[in-house]
């Protein structure tokens, strides 16, 4: 009987010691918060905003000579002004919706509409003619 205390002592004692090895301690692992979005930098958050936000599309005015070039161009910049008008309305929308998500992102979207709109070139979308001329395919980037 002796025999079987003995050997059942022996394997709670090995027991104990295989449970404290496989047990990971306490660590300071344990205690810090997982990276998330909001706990980047702010500046690497507006990064990813302004580089998620790809829907720049201008119509350029062609290369032309003569007397339809000037009514080519106004029509080009009178296209060039309705999709600049259409694009300012979407980067709104976007960066209310953004806005909405959380307290910190709201504080970022200032930063990151202003971005945007300038990444746009809004006003001065321009292209060198052939005669050194520049046509200019205007929105005010109000």
């Amino acid at each position: 009987m002796k025999a079987k205390a003995s050997a059942k002592t022996k394997m709670k004692k090995f027991t104990r010691k295989m449970k404290k090895s496989t047990t990971t301690p306490r660590t300071a692992r344990s205690k810090k918060k997982p990276t998330s979005f909001l706990s980047l930098p702010r500046e690497i958050r507006q990064k990813i905003f302004i580089q998620s936000y790809g829907r720049f599309l201008f119509v350029k005015p062609p290369l032309f000579t003569g007397s339809l070039r000037e009514t080519f161009r106004t029509t080009v910049n009178m296209v060039n002004k309705r999709m600049c008008d259409h694009e300012k309305q979407a980067i709104e929308i976007w960066v209310d919706e953004m806005r909405t998500v959380h307290p910190i992102i709201r504080d970022d979207m200032d930063f990151v509409c202003r971005q945007i709109v300038r990444r746009a070139d809004f006003g001065r979308l321009m292209e060198e003619t052939q005669d050194g001329q520049n046509s200019i395919g205007f929105c005010n980037g109000d």
